[in-house]
């Protein structure tokens, strides 16, 4: 295969990278927040230390990081100002790149994960912060790119102080388009989705039509044990499969890529530009892939958000996060003297 070839298939996993963004439909509202100044990176700086409580970490090597969200469009976001009101960022999904070690991962946040939200105003200025769903975080600023700079500080915070070197958002609308766009995916129905969609019925192997395609990816209350881990486990899935059949049709359409991908772009929002995806690219092109990974932890009902209801919480352990951003940042812990 031409180097011309594996270019334009990097280019495919890409699409369905930006593409899974739109899987994550939200279920329900809530609470609002803020802002962050971003850090911007040439590609050879290196992260610098990280702390979770007491405990300090860092790397030697050369990393970058870009979340990438896929939005409920429950939100007002056509509005200006203090009329404008983001949208949850139902998929979460953080791409880390270790250029000293030519391999690529990825974090799957649980939307649910209770953390500090800071609560952006429309003026992009945060003043307080409260406990919140991680994805209530997209809900604050004064317009979309604020709410996705909000978003990044919080899970940057989350992680320890991690930088992350750009974002990408697109609503859930787009789901069907998408879908359309590589003539269905092929899934098998683990869980029973038959309140949601009679035709969705569990171990009947399918290829999903639009409509089919965005109750899989969105379907929670009613199901199985309505965990939004459920609904991640379908979203990797759906992933997975998509990405297989963009390989394909790559290899039939050497174009196919770049015409979803000029599609897609003008329903993102996104500060990544020409490096940063051609950074993206030559990893996957490149490096090993680490897999797809998600964090351990406690789930549980509870009214985090004040709003008087009982809401989803997830609750990841420290232990599980430091093991996971070990693997995927190479982390390794300072020792007092080390820091004295």
């Amino acid at each position: 295969m031409s180097r011309r070839s594996k270019m334009k298939i990097v280019l495919a996993v890409l699409s369905a990278l930006m593409i899974i963004c739109v899987v994550g439909a939200g279920v329900y509202m809530y609470e609002k927040t803020s802002s962050r100044e971003k850090s911007i990176h040439t590609g050879t700086e290196k992260i610098g230390r990280i702390r979770f409580g007491k405990e300090e970490y860092e790397t030697e090597n050369n990393i970058q990081s870009y979340l990438f969200m896929g939005t409920d469009g429950s939100g007002n976001e056509n509005g200006k100002g203090n009329k404008y009101r983001g949208s949850m960022s139902d998929f979460i999904l953080l791409v880390i790149l270790d250029k000293t070690e030519n391999t690529y991962g990825f974090i799957q946040l649980n939307r649910d994960i209770i953390t500090e939200i800071p609560m952006m105003d429309s003026d992009g200025e945060v003043n307080v912060t409260g406990k919140a769903q991680l994805c209530t975080a997209h809900w604050y600023g004064g317009n979309r790119n604020q709410s996705c700079e909000n978003t990044v500080e919080t899970v940057s915070k989350l992680l320890g102080g991690i930088d992350i070197d750009g974002y990408y958002a697109m609503g859930m609308k787009e789901i069907g388009r998408l879908n359309n766009a590589v003539g269905g995916v092929p899934v098998e129905i683990e869980d029973d989705l038959t309140s949601v969609d009679p035709s969705l019925k569990k171990g009947r192997h399918i290829k999903l039509n639009d409509v089919q395609a965005e109750n899989f990816l969105r379907a929670r209350t009613g199901v199985g044990d309505e965990e939004n881990i459920s609904r991640m486990r379908r979203q990797e899935q759906y992933l997975k499969a998509l990405m297989d059949i963009f390989r394909k049709k790559i290899r039939r359409d050497p174009k196919f890529s770049n015409s979803i991908y000029r599609k897609m772009k003008k329903y993102a929002v996104t500060d990544m530009f020409g490096n940063a995806i051609s950074n993206i690219s030559n990893a996957i092109y490149r490096g090993e892939n680490k897999g797809i990974l998600q964090f351990k932890g406690t789930r549980k009902t509870g009214k985090t958000l004040d709003d008087g209801l009982l809401h989803s919480e997830f609750y990841p352990s420290r232990k599980s996060i430091i093991d996971v951003m070990t693997r995927l940042y190479s982390l390794k812990k300072i020792e007092k003297r080390e820091r004295d």
